[in-house]
């Protein structure tokens, strides 16, 4: 009876083993994957041999991850991605950027390759050459939170470094570009505003600490910086008015003087320039109004209109220039209608050359009139055909022809003697002929 129980135990574990063979027969039937052909694992074990610096075996590792990911775009601009990491890391920037390249090619906007790119145009040619890729990564990055945060880090981190190995500028760039990202991180302002201290770009540095003390207002360590900023950057204003002042420049020195004096009010200098320099532009104002109504009454719109021009440029905030403007444009404009009466009265009268006189006389006034550009053309025009053709004619002999074109051109030119000279020569040779002829 104990055997039949064992009998049937095994026959019981026997047909069960049949069953789970036969379930898992398709399984065993596969071949295994061989790891030489697995593109994800070598890709892996790539980017591990990087953050170990084997770059060359790294390089071995991906390049046949590549032939196994082909056809598939996403995949093989990762690859690239990877390898262009490798040679970039290796200071080989013109392999890295190939590599970079590949990797655009196969999906275009490809944030990693637009970074290291633009990385290497950084190092190699400056903020300017490497800007665009800059944008363009910001752009790729879209409306991604993640992908946002990610880019932000990675441009504050680079600011860091440059920060560390004193490149104060570089630093300030790169804090730009992660703020561009996300413009209300307090410590990015604050470590930009560090930069341009170091730069001594005081004015700017008072600007970055302000933003960051508006986004974090206990932060003690803002607030000192941002006094000692304000204080530098009035003293550096306070220099720039000086200076300009000693060139006369009047107007420029005020802006200067408040500059400093917004940035810090309790500076002697400031208070002190403010007032003269105020003065003094008061006074040349008076002066340099007097001569513009002086050649506005006199008639002289042109120069007029130069010295309204030199007012503005000394003081663009003049009231009076303002007021002296509108004058100006509505007697000019009724000058130059008047003109207009003047010069078509001439050319009823065929005087071109009066109705020439007034067109250019216009023009003095309002270079940029069509009409009296054109005006002036037809009757410059005019005049020259008759004199070339009264020449033309003298020159063939007939003398007759000629008087009658001078004739003719001494109504178009009355003011003009050489005409008169040429006409009265003509008419002399005309007699002499007659007599002869007697």
């Amino acid at each position: 009876m104990k055997d039949l129980r064992i009998c049937a135990r095994h026959t019981t574990i026997f047909l069960t083993a049949m069953v789970v063979f036969s379930l898992a027969a398709p399984t065993f039937a596969q071949p295994l994957k061989n790891p030489q052909d697995d593109a994800d694992a070598r890709y892996r074990m790539g980017l591990d041999l990087i953050k170990k610096a084997d770059y060359a075996r790294a390089l071995h590792e991906l390049s046949i991850t590549a032939s196994l990911k082909k056809g598939d775009d996403k995949g093989e601009a990762r690859v690239y991605d990877a390898e262009g990491i490798a040679y970039y890391k290796q200071g080989l920037n013109i392999e890295a950027q190939g590599e970079f390249g590949k990797a655009l090619s196969k999906a275009p906007g490809d944030i990693d390759a637009l970074y290291y790119i633009g990385l290497i145009n950084y190092k190699v040619n400056g903020y300017t050459a490497a800007s665009r890729y800059f944008n363009e990564i910001i752009a790729a990055g879209g409306k991604d939170a993640k992908v946002r945060d990610s880019l932000f880090r990675k441009f504050f981190n680079l600011g860091i470094d440059f920060q560390n190995r004193g490149k104060s500028s570089s630093a300030a760039e790169m804090f730009g570009e992660a703020l561009g990202l996300k413009p209300d991180d307090p410590k990015t302002h604050f470590y930009r505003g560090q930069d341009y201290m170091a730069l001594e770009r005081y004015g700017d540095a008072v600007s970055e600490f302000r933003k960051a003390l508006a986004l974090k207002p206990d932060s003690t360590k803002t607030k000192a910086q941002l006094e000692a900023s304000k204080k530098l950057a009035a003293e550096d204003a306070v220099k720039d008015a000086k200076s300009v002042l000693g060139k006369g420049e009047y107007y420029s020195a005020l802006k200067f003087y408040k500059q400093a004096a917004s940035y810090d009010p309790s500076n002697a200098d400031a208070k002190k320039g403010t007032a003269k320099s105020s003065s003094l532009l008061a006074a040349r104002t008076r002066e340099e109004c007097s001569k513009v109504k002086a050649l506005i009454e006199k008639g002289d719109f042109a120069d007029a209109k130069d010295a309204l021009a030199a007012l503005k440029k000394q003081n663009p905030d003049s009231d009076e220039a303002k007021s002296l403007s509108v004058e100006l444009a509505a007697k000019s404009a009724q000058a130059i209608n008047d003109l207009f009466s003047k010069a078509k009265k001439a050319e009823d009268a065929e005087a071109l050359s009066r109705a020439e006189e007034f067109y250019f006389r216009i023009l003095l006034i309002e270079p940029s009139n069509k009409k009296a550009a054109n005006n002036e053309r037809l009757m410059s025009g005019k005049i020259s055909d008759e004199w070339k053709k009264a020449k033309a004619a003298e020159a063939e002999g007939n003398l007759a022809l000629a008087e009658k074109r001078l004739e003719k051109l001494a109504v178009y030119t009355p003011d003009d003697p050489v005409v008169k000279v040429d006409l009265k020569r003509i008419m002399s040779g005309i007699r002499d002929k007659q007599s002869h002829k007697r």
